[in-house]
């Protein structure tokens, strides 16, 4: 594929090559995110349909809409999170630098 010189990118790190994601990598995280979501949705579904016999005072069933409840926010959160990879990924943002010495090094 042909350059076209009218085209090119302006900026600081302009002359720095751009890596393109593969294609495993991206369907992989397509694939995670999607399936977190998913299992996001199904346990919401479940935490609604909990309520009615936990508001009736079956012990049973606040257990279970509270496993339901944090285990939605856990699969909402790895979504979220693998979604903002997937986004950086095919946008061809490299992850940031560390900073050797971890958090107290010098800067």
């Amino acid at each position: 594929m042909a350059r076209c010189d009218r085209m090119r990118p302006v900026g600081k790190h302009s002359d720095e090559a751009v890596s393109t994601p593969s294609a495993p990598k991206v369907s992989t995280y397509a694939l995670a995110v999607l399936l977190t979501a998913l299992a996001w949705a199904v346990l919401v579904y479940y935490a609604i349909r909990l309520g009615p016999d936990a508001k009736a005072g079956e012990v049973r069933a606040w257990v279970l809409l509270v496993v339901a409840t944090l285990g939605a926010i856990g699969c909402l959160f790895l979504s979220m999170m693998l979604g903002s990879r997937l986004v950086e990924l095919v946008r061809g943002r490299p992850a940031p630098a560390k900073l050797p010495g971890g958090r107290h090094g010098k800067h």
